[in-house]
Formats: structure tokens, sequence, C-alpha cells
């Protein structure tokens, strides 16, 4: 039983001492896409720096969104540089993830269809209140549906959306 026990510590020491590298490897601003795709789905946290790495082509950032780690897509939500076509594609699988992106701003700046492609977005509690406040007063009829059904909406935002007020484009 002792010499397992030795053997899992080895086994761990070595796990941590390759994560270590790769950690490392990732943080490295000249570490190529070929050498970043190589470590995708390894660990989560080796994941989150690659997400944000200058150097990750989109195949990269395509093998990470699949990797189902929530961390690697908050990681991927972060990048300001994200390719528009992931954006959409992330978005429409985890809208509260987007909904909480620090960069939602400059995703709905540089992607002006974001919000009809994504209309899913308006309907997450964690949607952020300008952003409903903006589709109540000038959206399109499908985006104000899509704020009608946020369980968040205040009872005043239902009544800005109410039959008689809302008109549908």
């Amino acid at each position: 039983c002792r010499r397992h026990q030795i053997g899992s510590l080895d086994l761990n020491r070595e796990a941590s001492l390759e994560q270590q590298e790769m950690i490392d490897l990732a943080s490295n601003p000249e570490s190529t896409a070929k050498q970043l795709g190589a470590m995708v789905g390894q660990f989560p946290n080796v994941d989150a720096l690659i997400a944000n790495h200058p150097n990750a082509l989109l195949w990269v950032f395509e093998d990470l969104a699949n990797t189902g780690s929530l961390q690697t897509i908050q990681a991927l939500l972060g990048n300001p540089d994200l390719p528009h076509e992931l954006v959409r594609d992330i978005g429409n699988k985890y809208p509260s993830l987007l909904a909480q992106s620090p960069v939602l701003d400059r995703f709905i700046t540089d992607i002006p269809d974001l919000l009809n492609e994504v209309a899913s977005i308006l309907e997450v509690p964690e949607c952020p209140r300008a952003l409903i406040k903006a589709a109540i007063e000038a959206g399109n009829g499908s985006q104000k549906l899509s704020v009608l059904r946020n369980p968040a909406l205040s009872e005043l935002e239902k009544a800005d959306l109410s039959p008689d007020r809302l008109h549908l484009d």
C-alpha cells in the first residue's frame, strides 16, 4: 500500500510539472497557435490562458469552445478579439455567460446585428439592465418579445411592453 502511495505522489508531481510547463507556454506571448492547440482541453486553467492568447487562431478558439468547460467559455467571452462568428455561436449556446461578459459592450458595438442573432441574451436574468432598457426603447419586435421572456423584468418594464405599447415590426 505504501508503494502505491509513493507511485501516486510521483504521478501527481509529474502532472503538476506538466501543468506548470503548459501554464508557462500558454503565458508566453511568442507561443505559436500549433503549440497552443496541442494543449487545449488538458487543464481548464491552461485553456483560460489560451483563450486570451494573442497568437491563438480561429481553430484554436473553436477547439476551446468545444471543450465544454464553463471556465474556458467564460475566458473566451472575456477576449475582446474573439472572432465574431464564435461570439454568436457561443452566445446562442450560453446566453447567460455572454450577458456576463466583461466585453459585452464591445461585442455589441463591433457586431451590430448581435442582438438579432443572439436575442436569447435578452431573456436571461443576467442581462444588463441597460441592454434591456435599450431593447424596450428602441429594439425591434423580436427583441421586445425576448425581453418579455426575461424573468427578472420589473412590472414597470412589463408595462412598457404591454400590447397597446408594443409595436412589433
